[in-house]
């Protein structure tokens, strides 16, 4: 059984639960951040846009992608 609150997954830290069209799944909290460490690197940063992999609960399984656009 997982639990979920306010779209964040309980199941992994790392794991966000995230809505792509249809597919419903997770993307990991490391592939949205891009090695930002602080708000005030992610406002002095250029913003990119990209796609990264949508996964199961199980984190390893992709599904689909999720486009994180800037």
């Amino acid at each position: 059984m997982s639990v979920h609150s306010a779209g964040y997954s309980l199941i992994s830290p790392d794991l966000i639960l995230v809505q792509s069209g249809s597919v419903l799944g997770y993307v990991k909290s490391s592939d949205l951040n891009d090695g930002v460490d602080s708000l005030a690197e992610a406002i002095s940063s250029t913003p990119t846009s990209k796609t990264i992999p949508i996964y199961l609960e199980d984190g390893t399984t992709v599904i689909g992608e999720f486009y994180v656009g800037g």
